[in-house]
């Protein structure tokens, strides 16, 4: 549990990378397909096995997503510009 608190700081700051090129079309797309991967993981939990810890996981699994989502927008923008050789 703690290997997550790390990524969640670099979400935050790639998050907040994102928000000050003002590309919030971005984190408006991501943030709905994030949410629904994480709504899906909590539909998957039975009624009866649900508990505080579950939950937070299932939380876990946003966070996470966006990191990821973000980190592929990122790093996929950078690697185009290099190949380009355009970099501003």
């Amino acid at each position: 549990m703690m290997i997550l608190q790390p990524l969640d700081a670099l979400g935050l700051s790639v998050e907040g990378g994102i928000l000050g090129a003002a590309d919030t079309k971005w984190i408006a797309l991501r943030t709905v397909a994030a949410s629904t991967i994480s709504l899906l993981a909590l539909n998957m939990l039975p009624e009866d096995g649900m508990n505080l810890t579950s939950i937070w996981l299932c939380i876990k699994i946003l966070n996470i997503s966006t990191l990821a989502f973000d980190l592929t927008r990122f790093l996929g923008l950078t690697v185009a510009k290099t190949i380009k050789g355009t970099f501003d």
